[in-house]
């Protein structure tokens, strides 16, 4: 039974994604409401747990994001300035077998 509970963070959404094909906002909204109250009555955690842990998933998922967004803007500047067709120039040149031609 406490696997079974254990596994919700998993199963719930793989139910309500992907077999029920809810939209992800609405499935995964439902699955974190289900995985706090297993937590809340099976577990017996305190509330003041549960929500410290979402403030540190908001904050690790913000950090992620930060990264991915100063990694699509840099790959858009590397584009709009040619640096990609650049790059791409000198990978073109070399030769994969040992030796760079000249």
């Amino acid at each position: 039974m406490l696997m079974l509970v254990a596994l919700s963070a998993v199963i719930a959404p793989f139910i309500l994604l992907v077999l029920l094909r809810m939209p992800a906002i609405k499935g995964m909204s439902i699955s974190s409401v289900i995985v706090i109250l297993l937590a809340i009555t099976v577990w017996g955690m305190e509330g003041q747990v549960v929500v410290s842990s979402i403030f540190q998933g908001v904050h690790k998922t913000l950090t992620i994001l930060l990264i991915l967004f100063g990694a699509l803007i840099l790959l858009n500047t590397l584009r709009n300035t040619g640096a990609v067709d650049r790059i791409n120039e000198g990978f073109q040149s070399v030769d994969f077998r040992g030796t760079v031609p000249r």
